[in-house]
């Protein structure tokens, strides 16, 4: 088995709003191996963005980490200092946000901005060196003209530009993590195509660990060894690729599957959508989150949470359908 490299136990996110507390993740598990690519998927608000943010730190406010652990590389970041943790963000941990617009300061070059994390970290010993790493970076993010966009402001470059230049700011301290967050997000698919083949290709590259965080379940089939299905602030299922998409085992996850839209023979669309809605997170139903909106769920789903247990050889399932009692 391969080297540990990030280990979740038992986080906990809530965030204090005037309408109540939203407990936004209840009891995430999660351990991702060094080298792999590994995905994170859910609907909109599941919480897989807010647990990656936990990795590093930047919850917003009114969030907050009521309780767990966060082990990266043998070290629990949660009891790290403010001035500790840092040092890793950018350097150890380089995390690819969701929105490219709102991430790029507007009164900054992008050149500056991608070249700002080696400037913090001290791996380079002036100005100069930082514009030819950079010009270096968006060569390999295949930025056209890299010299000339580097002297760029974001108003100019589009938004596949943007996207790439953020790579290139994830990528620019060489990091031994990755977390990509929705990183297609706003783009057309060629774009898309082209940053899923960037990524591809730098992990590749350089063995560098990726946490791809989507809702494209085709995505996941394409770029990622194990894939974890979040739902409604907890991991539900967690197994290899393959065996999520020929076996899945949680409900949540066949009827995800099954939502995707599916072209017949006579070009007829059809899809089967998963009845009822996403719960309120501030009063979530008891046991099982997903009780209220499953076909097989039974008493004791709606008055235990079942346990993340391993039902086949890495292959696990929070349900009472495969948990004795």
């Amino acid at each position: 088995m391969s080297e540990e490299i990030l280990r979740i136990e038992g986080l906990r996110v809530y965030f204090y709003t005037y309408a109540g507390v939203v407990k936004a993740i209840e009891g995430v598990d999660l351990s991702i191996r060094r080298g792999e690519c590994f995905g994170l998927v859910g609907e909109t608000g599941c919480g897989k963005s807010v647990t990656m943010r936990a990795v590093v730190r930047l919850i917003p406010p009114p969030g907050r980490i009521v309780s767990g652990k966060i082990y990266f590389e043998g070290v629990n970041v949660l009891e790290l200092p403010e001035s500790e943790i840092r040092k890793i963000r950018g350097r150890k941990i380089g995390f690819i946000v969701q929105e490219p617009m709102s991430a790029l300061d507007p009164l900054y070059r992008v050149g500056y901005q991608a070249g700002e994390p080696l400037l913090v970290h001290k791996l380079i010993r002036d100005k100069k060196e930082m514009w030819r790493r950079v010009i270096s970076l968006f060569k390999t993010v295949s930025i056209p003209e890299p010299a000339k966009r580097v002297r760029n402001y974001p108003h100019e470059l589009s938004g596949g530009m943007k996207q790439r230049v953020v790579i290139a700011t994830a990528l620019s301290c060489n990091p031994d993590l990755i977390i990509a967050d929705e990183p297609t997000t706003n783009v057309d698919v060629t774009i898309q195509a082209q940053i899923l083949d960037l990524l591809r290709d730098l992990r590749n590259k350089y063995g560098t660990t990726l946490i791809l965080v989507t809702h494209n379940l085709g995505i996941v089939a394409e770029m990622c060894d194990r894939v974890a299905v979040m739902y409604a602030g907890q991991i539900v299922e967690l197994a290899k690729v393959h065996d999520i998409f020929k076996e899945p085992l949680h409900p949540y996850t066949k009827g995800l599957l099954e939502a995707v839209p599916v072209i017949t023979k006579s070009r007829e669309v059809r899809l089967k959508p998963i009845p009822g809605t996403i719960p309120n997170l501030i009063n979530p139903p008891s046991g099982c989150r997903f009780h209220p909106r499953c076909a097989h769920a039974k008493a004791i789903c709606m008055k235990e949470r079942p346990p993340l247990t391993e039902v086949k050889p890495d292959h696990f399932a929070a349900c009472w359908l495969y948990t004795k009692r």
